[in-house]
């Protein structure tokens, strides 16, 4: 599995693909055949949490 984060999803995206062409080279580099390398699940999902991005700005005042 390859994850990657940035704030922006093409940044993210970029850096993803960048991350899985070298692995890629590297399994070929290593004597796997490159019809064997199957890299066809992908998914993106922002990963926010419960308060959003800043979980400071999710508190009220007591």
């Amino acid at each position: 599995m390859v994850t990657t984060e940035a704030r922006d999803l093409s940044q993210s995206m970029t850096a993803n693909q960048k991350l899985r062409n070298g692995l890629i080279q590297d399994f070929i580099g290593a004597g796997i055949s490159a019809v064997d390398i199957n890299n066809s699940k992908f998914s993106s999902s922002p990963q926010v949490g419960f308060f959003g991005r800043d979980p400071a700005r999710g508190r009220g005042r007591i």
